[in-house]
């Protein structure tokens, strides 16, 4: 029998780092889910906000962006949890 050496701490880190590394890249789908979805809503609420300014109209482009921005926020996020759930 070959004698086997224990690992050394670089090893154990190098592992450590990997199944880490791993970790990450199984969860990104789901970041890229949070993200659609809050930009979504961040651009349409930022949008209706300028516009209302702009034009003097507040507060009826801001709820307009705010519907507009969460209907795209959430179509985005659905496709992404959709495609990330096929590829599993």
């Amino acid at each position: 029998m070959a004698d086997e050496r224990p690992p050394s701490d670089a090893e154990k880190r190098a592992a450590e780092v990997a199944r880490t590394a791993d970790a990450w890249r199984s969860s990104q789908p789901y970041f890229d889910a949070v993200w659609r979805l809050v930009g979504g809503v961040g651009v349409g609420v930022g949008g209706g906000f300028m516009l209302d300014r702009w034009l003097h109209t507040t507060p009826w482009l801001l709820v307009a962006g705010s519907v507009v921005g969460m209907v795209a926020g959430f179509v985005g996020f659905f496709q992404s949890i959709t495609k990330a759930s096929k590829q599993k």
